[in-house]
């Protein structure tokens, strides 16, 4: 049992530590970013920010829509979550 509630808390520190560099983009329109996400959502950062904090685009290790059914004509679009590589 002290094993269990020992590697219980190890995965919820895991699963925390892994979030703490997501970013979350809120009201892009659904379908925006086409075949390559992470190539679009890194542009779209660098015009977030502006080009004095980001020179360069960011690589991203992932970009992807919140996993939630994809919303009907006229109700808000899915947030993005975004993980760079390293910032």
């Amino acid at each position: 049992m002290v094993d269990y509630a020992r590697l219980k808390a190890k995965n919820i520190d895991l699963e925390g530590r892994s979030r703490r560099n997501n970013l979350r983009i809120i009201g892009l329109p659904e379908s925006i970013e086409g075949p390559r996400p992470t190539a679009f959502y890194s542009e779209v950062l660098v015009k977030l920010f502006g080009d004095q904090v980001l020179q360069t685009p960011p690589e991203l290790d992932r970009a992807h829509r919140t996993l939630a059914a994809k919303p009907r004509q006229g109700d808000n679009p899915r947030p993005v979550i975004v993980k760079p590589k390293s910032w």
